[in-house]
């Protein structure tokens, strides 16, 4: 895919895309497309791709249609695009990992997408713009077998009462993922809360109570909380900046020797 980097690219970029779209490719198996009125008959051109991105920002939102008939793809593992061309694909696809962002402006809600789609993913990444509950919800209902799942909100503008509503929502929805090994709620940096270690362990406490298969979290200050067999939970390390790590270790090292835990705690230390 040509990448660009002001609107004259772009349209470049969406020219030419407009011009091979009709082409057929026999040997394309990973492909990045732009959003544009040309995506879905290309695709369906292509019934072997196993790896597929749509760029989330349509080219012409005019002109991209907001439904779209099923497309099979039955070698698919990896998708990355839209609500709307999710519903089109996944249903007939062996998808592995599903990133799908969640475009606002369209109505298709969490609970009829993955009414639809839910019941063969294992591994799903959210982008979202809204702390909405109603995603745990339909998790918890349509995807029983999840192992890995996280949500990501990108918008610039967090308001602290709605990541509040939910976050109140993950306990129940972990206790509908008995087989979910990992979970991630991560916030851009308008996040209204940067990241507290403390908070952030007796949530993974709390949580690896709830979940006996859960051993892997991020949360908001982007920490690696990691499960041991012993069932100690510790700071792996940083995602963004591994020169952190030593700060969490430190943390970690405190936590423990002024703290009332278990004794493989210290074990571990």
């Amino acid at each position: 895919m040509l990448s660009y980097t002001d609107s004259r690219l772009e349209i470049v970029r969406n020219a030419v895309f407009a011009l091979f779209s009709g082409l057929y490719f026999s040997r394309l198996r990973h492909c990045a497309l732009p959003c544009s009125a040309d995506t879905l008959s290309f695709i369906r051109l292509h019934p072997n791709l196993v790896q597929l991105l749509v760029d989330p920002v349509p080219s012409n939102s005019l002109e991209f249609p907001t439904t779209f008939d099923p497309v099979r793809l039955p070698d698919l593992k990896i998708f990355k695009g839209l609500t709307n061309v999710a519903h089109a694909i996944i249903p007939g696809s062996p998808l592995l990992l599903a990133t799908i962002f969640w475009d606002p402006q369209v109505e298709l809600g969490a609970a009829t997408l993955l009414k639809d789609i839910g019941i063969q993913l294992h591994q799903v990444e959210n982008i979202v713009f809204t702390w909405d509950p109603m995603l745990l919800t339909a998790a918890a209902k349509y995807m029983a077998k999840l192992i890995s799942f996280s949500v990501k909100n990108v918008s610039d503008l967090q308001v602290p009462a709605e990541f509040e509503a939910f976050f109140s929502c993950v306990d129940e929805t972990l206790k509908a993922l008995p087989t979910l090994l990992r979970l991630c709620i991560q916030a851009g940096p308008g996040t209204p809360n940067p990241g507290d270690l403390d908070w952030e362990f007796q949530t993974v406490l709390r949580w690896g109570d709830i979940s006996p298969n859960l051993h892997y979290c991020i949360l908001l200050s982007e920490t690696k909380w990691l499960r041991s067999a012993s069932n100690v939970w510790y700071p792996a390390g940083h995602i963004p900046n591994a020169a952190h790590t030593l700060t969490r270790c430190r943390w970690f090292l405190n936590t423990v020797i002024t703290s009332s835990l278990p004794l493989a705690y210290t074990a571990l230390l």
